[in-house]
């Protein structure tokens, strides 16, 4: 009777333990020895969730005519609100400045905005 009580106890800790470490937040410090990459655009989408913001913006290449669509993955609401920034004041159109670590994988994904600025 022991036995099946122990390994209970035990399944319910790593379970417990899973939890914890499952949610990664995109502000994680293992990614900030990556160059910083900054994209200045208009914003097209934008998605909340529990964990984080992501911002969809129209950036014009650097050579001229094209436009690409860039992922800026941010904090969560309350992250931003500490910084000053304020999600009403987040809406479609406004040209935004991001500065962060590129995303692995993904040429137009800035996985960790480190600074956000509102240019308009």
């Amino acid at each position: 009777m022991k036995i099946p009580r122990i390994l209970i106890s035990t399944f319910a800790a790593i379970a417990v333990a899973a939890s914890v470490f499952a949610q990664v937040s995109p502000q994680a410090p293992v990614r900030t020895a990556l160059p910083s990459v900054t994209v200045e655009g208009r914003t097209t989408r934008i998605e909340v969730t529990r964990s984080q913001v992501t911002l969809y913006l129209d950036v014009p290449d650097s050579e001229g005519g094209k436009h690409q669509v860039w992922a800026v993955e941010t904090g969560s609401v309350n992250e931003l609100s500490a910084e000053g920034i304020r999600l009403t004041n987040l809406r479609i159109g406004r040209v935004i400045r991001a500065v962060g670590t590129r995303g692995t994988g993904a040429s137009t994904l800035l996985a960790t905005a480190s600074e956000i600025t509102i240019l308009q």
